[in-house]
């Protein structure tokens, strides 16, 4: 039987999903959009703390993610792990990826008004879906639970936001919004790059964390600055105070 903690974390989705579905467009839905799209930002910050409380030695730019969120210590906690590991917060970690990706699907769907529409932006919103619930599935399913599950659950969500980016890249150059379709383009290409390089990291030895954490932060990064500069594009403009004689 699942733990209540991972059960918690299937409900805490599920409950994410109804709303996006039920919550009709508007100012609150787009700002919980936008608090949706920063959550990522806390992850990050959660894998600081949990580093520094290991109690076995970790090295972020050679060991995967998925490590701090091991909920096991010991040498061969899951296929592939050689090495010790014993990540104490576990736990936080896997409920700050769960919130993480959760927080990216819904900012999604919660945001979409917010982006020319058509076709390129329905799509990229798909995309941006899939990526959140494949970032969620690390912490709903830690590696050494079940790791072909952990694996399979997590391969779509190194890819899909790569045309996600570049589709909405081309929607915001094509809307004159050139400085945002300038800031998409690079954290594409940056998670692009970080795709292409990992299959031959083992080959070339390159830092296989750092690559890692290329590929996922640079869309946290981007949905940060992309969430607020959305908000910001489409609200309405405060009424101006009426002036003159009639005014008074």
């Amino acid at each position: 039987m699942p733990e209540p903690q991972y059960i918690a974390m299937a409900a805490v989705m599920a409950a994410t999903a109804v709303a996006c579905l039920t919550w009709r467009d508007g100012r609150p839905r787009r700002i919980a959009g936008v608090l949706a799209w920063l959550l990522p930002l806390g992850y990050i910050l959660v894998e600081v703390v949990a580093i520094s409380a290991g109690t076995v030695p970790y090295d972020p730019s050679a060991q995967p993610m998925s490590d701090l969120g091991v909920t096991t210590c010991g040498t061969g906690t899951y296929p592939l792990a050689d090495y010790p590991i014993c990540s104490p917060l576990h736990d936080l970690v896997n409920w700050a990826n769960v919130l993480a990706g959760t927080g990216i699907a819904a900012g999604a769907m919660w945001l979409r008004g917010t982006w020319p529409p058509g076709r390129r932006t329905t799509a990229a919103t798909v995309l941006l879906v899939v990526f959140g619930l494949c970032n969620a599935i690390p912490g709903l399913i830690p590696a050494d639970v079940d790791f072909v599950a952990h694996v399979a659950g997590t391969l779509p969500g190194m890819v899909v936001q790569i045309p996600a980016l570049f589709l909405l890249a081309a929607v915001l150059r094509r809307a004159g919004a050139t400085g945002p379709a300038r800031w998409t383009t690079v954290c594409a290409t940056a998670t692009t790059l970080a795709l292409v390089l990992i299959p031959v990291q083992p080959f070339l030895d390159l830092p296989g964390g750092l690559l890692q954490r290329a590929l996922y932060f640079s869309v946290y990064l981007w949905a940060a600055v992309a969430g607020v500069e959305r908000y910001r594009a489409t609200r309405p403009a405060p009424l101006m105070a009426a002036t003159g004689p009639a005014s008074r």
